[in-house]
């Protein structure tokens, strides 16, 4: 039996889209970075993270940050996320890279106090992941910066990609507002907020 080539032609089509359709799907499955840099005062992050709603409130750092689990974070598509009222835990991957190495302080902040509990998850100079707690079930004077919102430092020396992991649980609506500042906007921002 002959093949005739109109037929060829179609199959070649259908491969070319099961390949293209394989390939968008596998690009929009990997995390994109936050890109910072001195010409960006502040970026808000929501919309470079991806997420994961842990059910039953048992998964670890460990289990989330394997390469393995990472087609399972979904990305987001809003620069706030929010997933209204859960029991659930919510897992936040994001990845950020600084264009600026010779600014290295920076401040992630979480815009929304009411928040019971967070874990901020980062790599150490012994590459294990080490833990931030933070939340309204926390005392205040045990937040590292002392704000209504929940802030953390981070320092870049490098312009490599670097991942960090949030843990959120919580009684109040899930909301997660997430900016990064340059350390110096941030307070700039706080002066023009309290002379208002």
């Amino acid at each position: 039996m002959t093949i005739k080539p109109h037929y060829i032609t179609l199959f070649h089509k259908f491969i070319l889209w099961v390949w293209a359709s394989l390939f968008i799907t596998v690009a929009w499955a990997q995390p994109r970075a936050a890109v910072l840099s001195e010409d960006i005062p502040k970026l808000s992050v929501g919309i470079f993270a991806s997420y994961y709603e842990d059910k039953t409130g048992n998964l670890t750092i460990d289990s989330v940050s394997k390469p393995i689990f990472t087609p399972n974070f979904v990305r987001s598509k809003q620069n706030v996320m929010n997933f209204g009222f859960s029991s659930s835990a919510y897992w936040v991957r994001l990845d950020v890279q600084n264009q600026s190495p010779q600014i290295d302080d920076w401040l992630l902040e979480i815009g929304f106090p009411v928040l019971d509990k967070i874990d901020f998850y980062y790599l150490n100079d012994w590459q294990t992941w080490s833990a931030t707690q933070m939340g309204d079930t926390y005392p205040f004077y045990t937040r590292e910066i002392i704000h209504r919102n929940f802030i953390v430092p981070l320092r870049f020396k490098d312009t490599y990609v670097h991942t960090y992991y949030l843990r959120f649980k919580t009684r109040t609506a899930m909301q997660l507002p997430m900016m990064i500042y340059q350390t110096h906007d941030f307070y700039e921002r706080e002066i023009q907020a309290e002379m208002a």
